[in-house]
């Protein structure tokens, strides 16, 4: 068992109880990742789960007998959203059919590939006396959840729908989370919101339960409320002479491509106005690239830096030099070395059509993100035709390694406020408030977030 936060329940409902959460997946098709779990022993169990057919399972196993269990007919796999899971057991009511229900962003699932209802009064391992209540993880087996978690709810003895604890946006029409919902815990209930960076698994219902965690948890500015911009394993350039790996990690937020294998990656957030900014830090240094793209880049089913299709995209490079891969060359003026262990800071100024990169809080070619029309030290104006990229969909940040000797082992921060699990070590300034950078954000900059595409 790696990371999982849990306690041993006492004699509370087996009848009657919810489970709610917000959650974002990093990682599909791969083995069973753990939601909740109510262990007893190897035969007796209560259980969300995605399998490694990202179908989510709700199950009781009593005695070694499945006696509930819901298996959607739909897979779950986007990895760039906040979703909100509530899992009902209500075994005293008397339709069978909602004995067990399941919602997702606010919206009951009825489809289910496998539906075997509960009894009535039928008992769930879930709060049964001594048995142990987990989140994030599975108390007797590997099965740990991949990704984010907030705002986990357990009510004991009272059973709510997906309206107890989320609502719809009168303006955008997304479902959001309510931050105090107003229900009722009972005996072995728990509330985590997840939001006290030094203590993750602090139960802020009337409870007031001391929670034991499991592993290591990492804090995050990424929430229900705010997504940030992460990379994303199923969103990649695909061509049959690259070899991918499994190189996301750490929420999506580590890339590690290593040689003999080769490819492009893109964030899960695009942009087409606005100033942005992001840091990523270099845990080695060979031939991988770093910068960002345009929509282009995905469209070519040869090289995403194809002349003929003009993509645009734009790196530094560690050798080191700078890149526009449309046909336009390398450049090494004003390209400073990296080591092991600097941090590059990106600045994207989308409204003036300017790029620019720098080491360690200081801008490269003597930028000034600041600059506006004149684009002082834009690395996107040394290059031909500096302003087409820009004419071709959303622009992403992007890291790339185009050859199977090369590679890259780097750590983003879009905002979270961490390089890989450490923290920033002392963060700038950032007049819009979204996120937690490394370096100050030039002014009028910010987080690549939904809180800050919304500004």
């Amino acid at each position: 068992m790696a990371t999982r936060i849990y306690r041993t329940s006492t004699a509370g409902s087996t009848t009657t109880w919810t489970w709610s959460g917000w959650i974002k997946r990093a990682k599909v098709s791969s083995g069973n990742q753990t939601l909740f779990a109510g262990v007893t022993d190897g035969n007796n169990w209560t259980e969300a789960y995605f399998k490694s057919d990202d179908l989510l399972y709700i199950e009781n196993n009593d005695s070694s007998s499945i006696t509930g269990r819901l298996i959607t007919s739909r897979k779950f796999r986007d990895l760039g959203a906040w979703m909100h899971i509530v899992v009902v057991w209500d075994t005293t009511n008397g339709t069978p059919g909602d004995r067990m229900r399941l919602y997702v962003n606010g919206v009951e699932e009825t489809a289910f590939g496998t539906d075997t209802n509960p009894g009535s009064s039928q008992a769930s391992i879930l709060n049964e006396a001594s048995s142990v209540t987990s989140v994030g993880g599975h108390s007797l087996a590997a099965e740990d959840f991949y990704g984010e978690m907030s705002h986990i709810h357990f009510t004991d003895g009272y059973a709510y729908d997906a309206s107890a604890f989320g609502e719809t946006d009168a303006t955008s029409g997304i479902w959001k989370i309510k931050i105090s919902p107003s229900v009722t815990y009972g005996t072995n209930g728990f509330f985590m919101k997840m939001e006290d960076r030094t203590n993750l698994d602090l139960d802020s219902s009337s409870n007031a339960f001391t929670m034991t965690t499991s592993g290591t948890l990492t804090a995050t500015e990424d929430n229900p409320s705010n997504n940030f911009c992460t990379f994303n394993r199923l969103d990649r350039w695909l061509d049959t002479t690259n070899n991918y790996g499994d190189y996301l990690t750490k929420g999506n937020n580590t890339v590690t491509i290593g040689t003999s294998n080769k490819g492009l990656i893109r964030g899960t957030l695009g942009v087409e106005s606005g100033k942005w900014y992001w840091e990523a830090q270099a845990n080695s240094v060979s031939k991988g690239f770093y910068g960002m793209i345009n929509y282009l880049a995905f469209t070519t089913s040869t090289a995403p830096h194809n002349s003929t299709n003009k993509a645009g995209i734009y790196y530094y490079e560690g050798v080191p030099d700078f890149r526009y891969y449309s046909g336009a060359g390398e450049i090494a003026t004003d390209a400073v070395s990296i080591t092991a262990g600097d941090i590059l800071i990106f600045a994207l100024d989308m409204d003036n059509k300017a790029f620019y990169i720098g080491k360690n809080g200081t801008w490269m070619a003597s930028g000034d993100p600041t600059s506006g029309s004149s684009k002082t030290g834009a690395i996107s104006e040394k290059f031909a035709n500096p302003t087409a990229w820009t004419d071709s969909g959303p622009v992403f940040p992007a890291t790339y390694v185009s050859s199977t000797t090369g590679s890259i082992d780097a750590d983003y921060n879009f905002g979270n406020g961490y390089f890989g699990t450490t923290a920033i070590s002392s963060e700038g300034t950032n007049a819009s408030g979204i996120g937690k950078f490394e370096y100050d954000v030039p002014t009028g900059y910010t987080a690549l977030s939904t809180k800050g595409l919304n500004e």
